[in-house]
């Protein structure tokens, strides 16, 4: 993510996915508000080592890389939930929440952008015991039809 991607009129970020693909994302006060503190920080390292247009930078003032970020993943998960988890994990976790939310892997399936469900369903990770469910439904179901 350079600078350039993000616009502070309008609170969008312009994400290049892939295949080129552009994906404009609203962002909120809460986190315009972080990317401007962190740009004041971001000045201090450009200033120090010289200038990128990236947005996060390393503590020498080069752009972060991925293999940073998973390293950050993975100390900072270890940290908050007591085992490391890979960024890739993070995500799923991420999507397998909306799912159980919303119970529509159609929608999942658009907003991760996969070109196929499958592929979402695999990605998903299934917490759900559809058997006790399709159970709690049915008894439901047949306690309504006695107290008609």
């Amino acid at each position: 993510i350079d600078i350039n991607d993000i616009n502070f009129e309008t609170k969008t970020l312009n994400i290049v996915d892939k295949g080129s693909v552009s994906f404009l994302y609203n962002l909120d006060d809460e986190v315009i508000d972080a990317i401007k503190k962190w740009l004041i920080e971001r000045d201090k390292l450009v200033a120090r080592y010289g200038g990128t247009d990236a947005l996060f930078l390393n503590k020498y003032g080069y752009r972060i890389r991925p293999w940073s970020v998973d390293a950050m993943v993975r100390t900072y998960s270890e940290y908050a939930l007591g085992f490391p988890i890979s960024p890739h994990k993070l995500r799923a976790a991420y999507w397998t929440l909306y799912y159980e939310a919303t119970r529509d892997i159609y929608k999942v399936q658009q907003a991760v952008k996969h070109a196929s469900v499958v592929t979402t369903q695999r990605y998903i990770v299934n917490n759900v015991n559809y058997q006790q469910e399709a159970s709690d439904v049915i008894l439901k179901m047949m306690e309504d039809k006695n107290d008609i």
